[in-house]
């Protein structure tokens, strides 16, 4: 419920306090003062535990977010920034956080590369576990159409599974393949003609090795010879 509401010239709520209470005796709330309407500067909230987390905001001129900055008494934490281009579309974004209640650290992250027909929205996500293993996620996407370009999966063991597209004029995929580290284990080509189009798939058991090398493997000890 709304304890408090203050307005400010222009009618809009200046700053609002808002509490709710529950039968076993615990309460939340939350304390925000606005710039403008729907447009926060800062956020102050309490849960039922306890924990006091204050939240900041910045914005550009036209009044989109830049910043937003958040912390917790239990050492949570998060971070956004963001860039627009000029006709006011999130040009780049970065995303950081922490949970302290699992120990997980993970960031997110947005931004084209490239220019004209090549250009292309580059995505990331990376999550550190407490164990210290990390599990990553990137992605290519071609701004002309939103086609998946590339992508990269990193496990938390390490290993990286690599998958690549091709596309004709139209639009249509003409080449596919998924390496696992330097061996392509998977591939799907297909053909289009005025008849109609064909695609041949491969996988692991029909693809030579990428990169055909000399291996020494160790040899297992021969039994013993009979007496």
């Amino acid at each position: 419920m709304t304890d408090a509401i203050e307005y400010g010239a222009e009618g809009y709520p200046a700053h609002e306090v808002q509490t709710a209470r529950y039968k076993d005796g615990t309460s939340e709330s939350e304390e925000t003062w606005f710039l403008s309407y729907d447009m926060p500067l800062k956020i102050v909230a309490t849960d039922k535990s306890g924990v006091v987390t204050q939240t900041d905001y910045t914005y550009n001129e036209d009044g989109r977010m830049l910043t937003a900055v958040s912390a917790g008494t239990d050492g949570s934490f998060y971070q956004e920034e963001r860039q627009y281009d000029e006709q006011g579309y999130t040009s780049y974004y970065k995303i950081s956080e922490y949970d302290a209640y699992d120990l997980t650290a993970g960031t997110e992250e947005m931004r084209y590369e490239g220019e004209g027909d090549s250009r292309n929205q580059y995505t990331s996500n990376t999550v550190a576990y407490a164990d210290g293993t990390v599990y990553k996620s990137e992605t290519w996407r071609r701004e002309l159409d939103n086609r998946i370009v590339k992508r990269v999966l990193t496990d938390v063991d390490g290993a990286q599974t690599t998958e690549n597209y091709a596309y004709d004029p139209e639009g249509n995929e003409t080449l596919y393949t998924k390496t696992d580290g330097s061996k392509t284990v998977e591939k799907r080509e297909t053909t289009r003609t005025s008849y109609g189009s064909r695609t041949v798939e491969t996988d692991s058991r029909d693809i030579p090795p990428s990169h055909p090398r000399t291996m020494i493997r160790k040899q297992a000890k021969p039994p013993a010879k009979a007496e």
